[in-house]
Parts: C-alpha cells; structure tokens; sequence
C-alpha cells in the first residue's frame, strides 16, 4: 500500500513537472508543443504496442472508431489544456483542471439520467464562485482592471474549463470501450494530435524553433508525461483505486509551491477563495461518492451480483492480459470494487 502511494506521488510530482516545462515554453505556441508531443506518445507507444504483440487496428469496427474519437477529442483537449498553463498561473489553472468529479457528477444527470441531489447544486454553486474568483472577470472587479492582460486571463480560465470538460467527455467514452489496452489509448491519442496539430499550426502560424534548449524542453514534455503515466500504472497495482485516485490532488499543492518558489507569484486572497471553494466542491463530491460506494458494498444482494460479475471479468481477463510486470502495463486497474479492471484515467494523459 505504501509503495503505491509513494508511486501515484512521483507521478503526479512528474505530471506536474511535465506541466511546469509547458509553462516556461510561453514563446511556443500550444499547437506545437502538442504536436511534438503526440509524436512521442504514438512512436512511444507504437514500440510497446509491438512488444506486447497488440495490433494498433482491432478487429472491431465501432471500436476503432470510437478510438479515434478518442484520440480527436483528446488532443482537442490538450491544445485547451496547454492554452490554459500558458496563460494562468500553474496553480489557478491546476485548481480548475481538477473540477472534473464535479462536471462528471453534472453529465452523469444530463446524460445518463441519474437523480439530481441537492448536494451537487452545492457543488456547482461553490465550484462556479469559485471560477469567477479566480478569473475575475471587470464587469464584477472594476478595481482589477490594472492586472496585467485581462483578456489572456479569462482565455486562460475558459481554456482550462474547457479542456477539463473535454476531459470527462473522454473520460466517458474510454469507459465505453470497456476493457482496452492503455497502450493502445494512447496510441490514438498520439495519432490524431499527429493529424490534426499540423492543421492548427497552419491556421495559426508555424513559428520555427531554432533553440536547442527549446527542443529539449519540449522534448521533456512529451518524455515525463508518458513516464508519468508509467508511475501511475504501478501506483495502482499496489494500492486501491479509490485511495491511489486521492493523490491526484497533491498536483494542487505542487502547483502552488512552483507559483510561490519559482515565478513568484503569489496568489490574492480572491484566488485563495476561488481555489478553497472549487476544493471544497471536490470533497463533497468525493465525499458522497465514497459514502454511495459504501451503501452499495453493504447491500446483500449486490454483494452477490459483484461476485458473481467478478468471477466473469476474472475469467475473461485472464485470456486477454495478466502480465503487470511490463514498463508500461497494458491494463490499469481502476475499479469501484478494486477486483475488476477498467482503462486510465484520460486527465492524467490530457
């Protein structure tokens, strides 16, 4: 259990790392540290495809469909989430990045019909304050007005929005796809950006990078994210996926110790409220997601239909994959029960 937590703490500290160097690369547009970034993750995971004997096509039409899909809305997603690193502060950004419980707990209502509880209109009501506190918009700060960029400060709060909510849409559709390789995940993931990025560089302007220095930033990018990912997919073979999940949030913390430490900056008391209340928002979600879980795992008759539910994904995983021993494991276990295995959680490749 330990040794897991420990994992899932690297990681994150890696991701982080990975998000620092997006942030010092402000002269490069987004477009391009995206696109040299998904040609790492689809060589990178190309090579593990081969070694694990996993066609990059599978025989499933609807399939391989929807994993473009994937791949498309993901690297849309990146390309808001690299907008937003560039132009907030890591730490504001990093706290609206972490909304997705929140805007899943929303979609969930929307679109797969569940009941609407009046602890997620809480939820929405202090996670949207706690937006506008740290987006400050004029027309209800005046007195801010004098605050550097203003209109780069608001793209950079709708572009982190934005990507978080492209976020769970993929989110979504991985759980869809049922039991797939990571690896293959994010193969596609690297294969559209490789499409699509080289579209918006010729829409936006293709800048030259002439720096050694620059190359190996982005170079580094590309690198520890997909270490990162690595670290994660040990974390959660030591540990439960509810708890391993938890750590995630040290990404806050280290997002503000490299706003304070390294640029400087630090935070107005309408930010700290912001942040304080989109974290409050997180833990009640968490929060009544564990106590749900709880009722659920309590339940007599559900106990009997998980068994037996256990006993069928156990055996039809064991004629898939069971080897976890590979750098990058092709299967993440992350569970409501912690016994079955369902794919990674797009965030952390977002």
């Amino acid at each position: 259990m330990l040794l897991g937590y420990i994992l899932a703490l690297a990681a994150e500290m890696t991701f982080t790392t990975a998000d620092f160097f997006v942030k010092l690369l402000d002269s490069i547009p987004p477009s391009e540290i995206s696109f040299f970034r998904s040609v790492q993750f689809m060589v990178f995971s190309y090579i593990l495809l081969k070694s694990q004997k996993i066609p990059c096509v599978t025989d499933n039409k609807e399939k391989n469909f929807l994993l473009a899909i994937v791949g498309l809305l993901g690297s849309l997603g990146l390309l808001c989430t690299y907008y937003g690193v560039q132009y907030l502060p890591m730490s504001e950004w990093m706290v609206i990045q972490q909304t997705s419980p929140i805007i899943i707990s929303i979609m969930a209502v929307i679109m797969l019909g569940e009941k609407f509880e009046k602890i997620q209109l809480l939820t929405i009501i202090t996670s949207m304050t706690g937006i506008l506190l740290i987006a400050k918009p004029p027309f209800l700060f005046p007195d801010q007005e004098d605050k550097g960029d203003i209109l780069q400060h608001l793209l950079g709060v709708v572009f982190s929005f934005l990507g978080a909510f492209i976020g769970c849409i993929v989110q979504i559709l991985i759980k869809k796809l049922g039991k797939q390789s990571t690896v293959l995940i994010i193969f596609y993931f690297g294969l559209m950006g490789t499409i699509v990025f080289p579209v918006t560089m010729a829409i936006q302007g293709f800048q030259p990078i002439s720096s050694p220095t620059i190359m190996i930033g982005i170079f580094l990018v590309g690198l520890l994210t997909f270490l990162a990912q690595a670290l994660k997919n040990k974390a959660f073979l030591y540990g439960t996926a509810a708890r391993i999940s938890m750590m995630g949030y040290s990404s806050i913390i280290f997002s503000f110790l490299i706003d304070i430490f390294y640029f400087k900056y630090y935070p107005d008391t309408f930010s700290l409220a912001g942040s304080g209340l989109i974290i409050l928002g997180i833990v009640i979600v968490i929060m009544q997601n564990f106590k749900k879980q709880q009722i659920k795992v309590l339940d007599p008759e559900n106990l009997v239909r998980e068994a037996a539910k256990d006993v069928k994904e156990i055996d039809s995983a064991s004629s898939i994959s069971t080897n976890y021993s590979d750098t990058l494991s092709p299967y993440i276990p992350i569970t409501n029960n912690d016994n079955l295995t369902t794919p990674l959680m797009p965030n952390d490749i977002l």
